[in-house]
């Protein structure tokens, strides 16, 4: 199953990282243009970000979307 997680700020980017851990194949689309911008760019030109599950024992984990874009096309 293809999934697209629409924002990229917190919630967003923990429910992607907990689906793809699943092995669900997600991407992620930013909506605005007003925040987060620096940290959008950075895991845009990385291909991914690190999360720490707090639920996993404070486990960090690196998550490799399929896709993270602004492009609303890509993305659907």
């Amino acid at each position: 199953m293809n999934i697209t997680v629409i924002g990229c700020g917190n919630a967003g980017l923990i429910h992607a990282a907990k689906m793809i851990e699943r092995g669900f194949k997600v991407g992620i689309l930013k909506t605005s243009n007003v925040t987060n911008e620096d940290f959008f760019s950075l895991i845009k030109k990385e291909g991914g970000y690190n999360v720490k599950d707090e639920t996993n024992g404070g486990n960090r984990f690196w998550v490799k979307p399929e896709f993270i874009t602004k492009d609303v096309e890509k993305a659907v």
